[in-house]
């Protein structure tokens, strides 16, 4: 869901409902190790519970 489930998205389907389990664009393992981790990851409240999907290719940087 690469570039559909943003954070707009997301709070929208809250409004939606509040049942339904939502999911984090998928997010790489390099842009959380050197990219802002803190705009990554931190999510509003309102939108939780919430999956975060998280790509790579190495095994080391997703046990990070």
């Amino acid at each position: 869901m690469l570039d559909w489930t943003d954070r707009h998205f997301r709070f929208l389907c809250r409004l939606i409902s509040k049942e339904t389990l939502l999911y984090t664009e998928m997010v790489t393992t390099k842009s959380i190790i050197y990219g802002n981790r803190d705009y990554l990851l931190n999510y509003h409240e309102q939108v939780h519970p919430l999956v975060l999907q998280l790509g790579g290719s190495d095994i080391k940087e997703m046990l990070f």
